[in-house]
């Protein structure tokens, strides 16, 4: 398991909401858990489970119903997991390869005011609160590796994850907001969709190919990584009213496709000890007029230490690291 606790805020511009207003999130802790299970079928041949968490999000922001983004999102999350079911084959003595099935299950939902001109003062109020949740919806795609042993000190992987597509069908609700003007609340309650509406969105998750080398000195462990991601697929966001098809929006967001390069180095101390950190650099696929307190992303880059302790079949890995966004 992994604990993430993600902090962020935002300054604003003129002329709206200002450049003194800052505001701050509030995502709270998250723990997106993972299991592994693998099983010697035959001399060559391996098969394994994988529970993970491969994509997730959680954005919050304090004091909900007054921060200046609380028309785009008060707070959105994407939870999920993926179950990958993958068998490998030992090629040759240097050379195996696997397949498996990547089974992703998520569900959406989102919170945020509606706003509405008032026509007697000219001014922007809150009028209604609204609320999108999504149920456990479905996607199915495979993914593909291959490790090589190019001498007894070097290791070469490359792997390809495809992309995988969810459909969510979902509900959302309208609660009116008491704006003072009784009026005026009369005019945004008779103008709200009554009851729950059906609605439907879709996510295309990307696809991810990754290369790595690892190369062994004595008791060092030196590896690179380059992961890409088709970032792509995330182009536009529609979110469909299916009975009031004049409520639906489309967001778009134009993401492109990234690379993140990784750097890592292990030290075996003991036969009981060994410690590794590492680097790693994470290009943003988010354009400047996508940012929003919905998905917010920058350009990041991390650090990462870490270690394990092992007794006879007992191991115990522990790590931390730090991320940084650029502003």
């Amino acid at each position: 398991g992994t604990a993430v606790a993600p902090s962020a805020t935002f300054e604003g511009a003129t002329p709206f909401p200002g450049a003194s207003v800052i505001e701050k999130g509030d995502a709270g802790l998250l723990l997106p858990p993972s299991a592994y299970y693998t099983h010697q079928l035959a001399p060559d041949l391996v098969a394994g489970v994988g529970v993970n968490v491969p994509f997730g999000l959680r954005t919050r922001w304090a004091n909900p119903d007054t921060y200046s983004g609380r028309f785009i999102s008060q707070s959105a999350e994407l939870k999920g997991f993926s179950v990958n079911p993958t068998l490998a084959f030992k090629l040759a003595d240097r050379l195996a390869v696997g397949a498996g099935l990547d089974v992703r299950f998520a569900t959406v939902t989102l919170d945020r005011h509606v706003p509405l001109v008032n026509p007697f003062t000219q001014r922007v109020v809150d009028a209604a609160a609204l609320h999108l949740e999504s149920g456990t919806s479905r996607g199915i795609g495979f993914n593909l590796g291959a490790l090589a042993k190019v001498s007894d000190s070097t290791s070469v992987g490359v792997s390809y994850r495809h992309k995988v597509k969810i459909d969510y069908d979902g509900s959302a609700t309208y609660s009116p907001l008491a704006t003072g003007n009784t009026q005026l609340d009369s005019m945004v309650v008779s103008a709200l969709p009554q009851g729950t509406q059906p609605v439907t969105t879709s996510i295309t998750f990307p696809a991810i190919a990754s290369v790595g080398v690892a190369q062994r000195w004595g008791a060092w462990t030196f590896e690179v990584d380059v992961n890409w991601y088709q970032w792509s697929t995330f182009d536009r966001l529609r979110i469909g009213f299916t009975a009031r098809p004049d409520l639906s929006e489309v967001i778009v967001e134009d993401y492109s496709d990234s690379f993140q390069y990784r750097f890592g180095l292990e030290r075996e101390i003991t036969e009981a000890w060994t410690v590794r950190g590492g680097y790693f650099w994470d290009e943003t696929p988010s354009p400047p007029g996508s940012m929003s307190p919905l998905l917010p992303d920058a350009n990041r880059q991390g650090i990462a230490l870490g270690g394990s302790w092992t007794s006879g079949r007992l191991r115990l890995d522990a790590g931390s690291w730090l991320v940084l966004l650029d502003r």
